[in-house]
């Protein structure tokens, strides 16, 4: 029981420090999205709390770790430190091909779609998610892995239209609705 207590804490500090370093860095599409205190307001720039974008990331690096893509046992600061590393270039390349895939949310004053969020957030990392159970193999490297989000991403048949505030996917902001969002963009995916 400890050993699975001190991996769910691993898990929860490897998404605060990522949430952090991405919420701080100039040069990502996150520099101020994550709210590290509270929950965002209609005013304020960012579009996601800590406390959501955690709790999404956290199931996303267990993942991560179940296929060895990231290893949660660091035996020293270096270590921890090249895990925090490709979790964040992991992590910003996910997201890199998404803004790809629709540019339009990702305009400076684009303030009407939920794609940051974390109905976005959550159901993205959920569908990637699926996607990684599908895999035939337990074991991938960074750049193989990123090459299958790339295409789990870039072949969903669906364009930005759901992602917009008032629209399909804003409807939905539970965890089971998330759920469902996921299981919609994997039977929207075209091999």
């Amino acid at each position: 029981k400890c050993s699975d207590d001190l991996t769910i804490a691993k898990k929860e500090f490897l998404a605060v420090e990522l949430a952090t370093d991405i919420n701080i860095d100039k040069n990502t599409l996150w520099y101020n999205k994550i709210l590290l205190e509270g929950n965002p307001t209609h005013s304020s720039c960012e579009t996601i709390s800590l406390n959501s974008f955690v709790r999404s990331v956290r199931v996303f690096v267990s993942y991560l770790n179940k296929y060895n893509i990231i290893d949660l046992n660091w035996k020293n600061e270096t270590e921890l430190e090249e895990i925090k590393s490709n979790l964040k270039f992991i992590f910003l390349e996910l997201w890199n091909v998404i803004q790809s895939k629709w540019p339009k949310l990702f305009n400076s004053n684009n303030n009407n779609n939920i794609i940051q969020g974390n109905i976005g957030v959550s159901s993205l990392n959920k569908y990637i998610i699926m996607q990684m159970k599908g895999l035939e193999s337990n074991s991938y490297s960074i750049e193989e892995f990123n090459s299958l989000v790339k295409k789990w991403i870039v072949n969903l048949n669906v364009d930005e239209t759901p992602w917009l505030k008032g629209n399909e996917f804003s409807i939905f902001s539970s965890e089971s609705g998330c759920n469902i969002i996921a299981k919609n963009l994997l039977n929207l995916y075209e091999n």
